[in-house]
């Protein structure tokens, strides 16, 4: 068995973007706006507003549908690492590489969540979500990559098919005790690297039960058990060789 280490321990994690997003049973109101809107940005550099549109495609007629659905308003540092987004019923949270760690992005979390609960009135939470995205860089050796020598997950294929260029595979699995589900995407893609290829590693963990009121402690506590959940598959799915890779400071 496979020793199993604390995911985000390492000296080059792989980590792209990490999302947390609440949704809420009804939109923010006018009024609510400006003291929100104001106190976000006071915490970030950059402040941008956005028409969202909802994109539906109809193959059958060959037509295209777009649909504003409202403004969304769109918050970020200096580099452009640390965002948070609002839309009508939606704020989100996300860190992108480099990785600050949990501890770092949580609190972040928390200042902007408290600000939320600050400035609007009370709303039920309908979905509470986390979305890692992880690129893990893989050498290609006289012309080939090993991949399932660093993963863990990837297509059963017949002996005849030795040479994988590129795949993609998902799934779907329930969590019953955490009262949510996982929706897991892998696949084998070009890499930014030269000589390399890259594993993308995408987990969208959404628990819509048995959701906690909008009080900041019980958020953080279902966050920490989707965080360590989180953390369970991503160290089950990958090997000792790619936690080589992670740790390698150079």
């Amino acid at each position: 068995m496979e020793k199993q280490i604390n995911s985000f321990a390492y000296d080059v994690p792989p980590i792209t973007e990490a999302i947390i997003e609440i949704r809420f049973n009804r939109a923010l109101e006018k009024k609510e706006l400006p003291k929100l809107l104001k106190k976000l940005a006071s915490h970030y550099d950059h402040q941008s507003e956005l028409e969202h549109m909802d994109v539906s495609v109809d193959l059958g007629a060959d037509t295209v549908r777009k649909t504003n659905t409202g403004k969304r308003y769109r918050f970020a540092s200096s580099d452009q690492t640390e965002v948070c987004i609002l839309s009508d019923d939606r704020f989100l949270v996300s860190q992108l590489a480099p990785y600050c760690g949990w501890a770092e992005f949580k609190e972040r979390f928390a200042r902007d969540f408290t600000i939320w609960n600050d400035c609007t009135s009370y709303r039920q939470i309908v979905q509470i979500g986390v979305r890692y995205l992880n690129r893990i860089d893989l050498p290609v050796v006289n012309g080939e990559v090993a991949h399932e020598e660093y993963l863990n997950v990837y297509p059963s294929l017949p002996p005849m098919i030795e040479l994988v260029d590129h795949f993609a595979t998902q799934a779907v699995v329930s969590f019953h005790d955490l009262g949510a589900s996982l929706r897991l995407n892998c696949g084998l893609v070009k890499s930014p690297i030269a000589d390399h290829l890259s594993i993308l590693f995408d987990q969208d963990i959404v628990k819509d039960k048995e959701l906690p009121n909008t009080d900041l402690d019980e958020v953080l506590t279902i966050l920490e058990k989707i965080r360590i959940r989180k953390n369970e598959v991503f160290e089950a799915s990958i090997t000792d060789k790619s936690r080589e890779l992670f740790n390698d400071k150079k």
